[in-house]
Protein backbone atom coordinates (compact mmCIF):
# COMPACT_ATOMS: atom_id res chain seq x y z
CA UNK A 1 0.00 0.00 0.00
CA UNK A 2 1.08 3.59 -0.55
CA UNK A 3 2.83 5.47 2.21
CA UNK A 4 0.08 8.14 2.34
CA UNK A 5 -3.44 8.20 0.94
CA UNK A 6 -6.04 10.91 0.27
CA UNK A 7 -9.16 10.81 2.42
CA UNK A 8 -12.16 13.11 1.88
CA UNK A 9 -14.94 14.15 4.22
CA UNK A 10 -18.04 13.38 2.16
CA UNK A 11 -20.54 14.59 4.76
CA UNK A 12 -22.12 18.02 5.15
CA UNK A 13 -20.67 18.46 8.65
CA UNK A 14 -17.30 18.27 10.35
CA UNK A 15 -15.80 14.84 11.00
CA UNK A 16 -13.50 14.66 14.00
CA UNK A 17 -11.68 11.61 15.31
CA UNK A 18 -8.81 10.69 17.57
CA UNK A 19 -6.51 7.70 17.50
CA UNK A 20 -5.04 7.55 21.01
CA UNK A 21 -2.39 4.90 20.18
CA UNK A 22 -0.90 7.20 17.52
CA UNK A 23 -1.61 10.42 19.45
CA UNK A 24 -3.50 11.76 16.42
CA UNK A 25 -6.54 14.04 16.27
CA UNK A 26 -8.06 14.96 12.91
CA UNK A 27 -10.75 17.51 12.11
CA UNK A 28 -12.15 17.40 8.57
CA UNK A 29 -14.27 20.30 7.32
CA UNK A 30 -17.07 19.39 4.85
CA UNK A 31 -15.51 18.32 1.55
CA UNK A 32 -11.94 18.64 2.88
CA UNK A 33 -9.29 16.22 1.63
CA UNK A 34 -6.34 15.25 3.84
CA UNK A 35 -3.37 13.03 3.07
CA UNK A 36 -2.85 10.53 5.88
CA UNK A 37 -1.00 7.33 6.70
CA UNK A 38 -2.98 4.12 6.01
CA UNK A 39 -1.98 2.82 9.45
CA UNK A 40 -3.98 5.68 10.95
CA UNK A 41 -7.16 4.44 9.24
CA UNK A 42 -6.44 0.89 10.35
CA UNK A 43 -6.06 2.06 13.95
CA UNK A 44 -9.18 4.22 13.60
CA UNK A 45 -11.18 1.16 12.55
CA UNK A 46 -10.29 -0.46 15.90
CA UNK A 47 -11.71 2.44 17.94
CA UNK A 48 -15.34 2.71 18.99
CA UNK A 49 -17.30 4.19 16.08
CA UNK A 50 -14.21 4.26 13.87
CA UNK A 51 -15.48 1.75 11.31
CA UNK A 52 -18.71 3.79 10.97
CA UNK A 53 -16.72 6.99 10.29
CA UNK A 54 -14.66 5.25 7.62
CA UNK A 55 -17.61 3.67 5.83
CA UNK A 56 -20.25 6.39 6.17
CA UNK A 57 -18.51 9.77 6.43
CA UNK A 58 -15.00 9.48 5.00
CA UNK A 59 -14.13 8.58 1.43
CA UNK A 60 -10.81 6.89 0.71
CA UNK A 61 -9.90 8.25 -2.72
CA UNK A 62 -7.25 5.63 -3.52
CA UNK A 63 -9.09 2.50 -4.74
CA UNK A 64 -6.41 -0.13 -3.84
CA UNK A 65 -6.09 1.37 -0.35
CA UNK A 66 -9.88 1.49 0.02
CA UNK A 67 -10.18 -2.20 -0.86
CA UNK A 68 -7.39 -3.13 1.54
CA UNK A 69 -8.98 -1.23 4.43
CA UNK A 70 -12.71 -1.85 3.71
CA UNK A 71 -12.54 -5.05 1.68
CA UNK A 72 -13.65 -5.43 -1.94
Amino acid sequence: MKKRINVKNRSAGNVVYTVPDLKVRRDFMPGEIKTIDPEELTQLSYTQGGRLLITQYLQILDEPAREEINGP
